[in-house]
């Protein structure tokens, strides 16, 4: 009976430990093209966006650009992925004001920088990062209220795949500026709260094992 408790306690810890998973993470920066500081200098359709994909990801509703027009806002440099629903592209065009964001590959963790790039200086919006799934349901919902030129931080977790995310803000319309920097994606499930729980009693039955072991030597 001794053996038998001890190797299903082994057995379970082992398992469970597989099912919570290592986290592993892939950062996108902006910083592997050469970008324009303003958003007039920017044609859509080319490598700054609106359109922008890398492995696993694709970003829309902003452009690529240099952070020397938002001083403070980058945090890898040089880049930043920024949009304005005021400001003009180079074909006179207007971008949405929203940041969004396609995965093709199963993700269940965002962090992202995002800064208030409006200059007043004295007024405070709301930025909010949410999550999908994939059947459309809302999986989180992060916000965080900045004021003008101040930097700040969304994330959130999901035990459920990620299929795509939104970046939003209660800057006026016909006003929205604001950008986002090192977005980081986690490829490895979250476990939920159970299954934490779950381990930790793996953990226990492991170390009592080990302890009927030592004292039947």
């Amino acid at each position: 009976m001794t053996r038998l408790i001890q190797r299903s306690a082994m057995v379970g810890f082992l398992v469970l430990a597989c099912q919570a998973g290592v986290r592993a993470d892939f950062v996108v920066d902006f910083d592997d093209v050469t970008a324009p500081d303003l958003y007039e200098s920017v044609t859509p359709g080319g490598a700054h966006g609106p359109t922008f994909a890398r492995p696993g990801v694709t970003f829309s509703g902003g452009v690529v650009l240099r952070g020397s027009s938002f001083s403070g806002a980058v945090t890898s440099s040089p880049n930043l992925y920024a949009t304005s629903d005021n400001l003009r592209l180079a074909d006179e065009s207007r971008l949405p004001g929203v940041i969004g964001g396609s995965l093709d590959v199963p993700v269940f963790g965002i962090g992202l920088d995002v800064y208030n790039a409006l200059p007043n200086g004295n007024s405070m919006a709301a930025f909010t990062l949410t999550a999908f799934a994939a059947d459309g349901s809302t999986l989180f919902i992060d916000t965080v209220r900045l004021f003008d030129l101040q930097l700040g931080r969304l994330q959130g977790a999901s035990s459920t795949a990620i299929a795509r995310f939104t970046v939003t803000t209660t800057q006026r319309p016909v006003g929205t500026n604001f950008s986002i920097d090192s977005v980081t994606f986690t490829t490895a499930a979250i476990p939920e709260p159970t299954g934490v729980v779950l381990l930790g009693l793996g953990v226990v039955g492991a170390g009592a094992a080990c302890r009927l072991r030592r004292k039947a030597a």
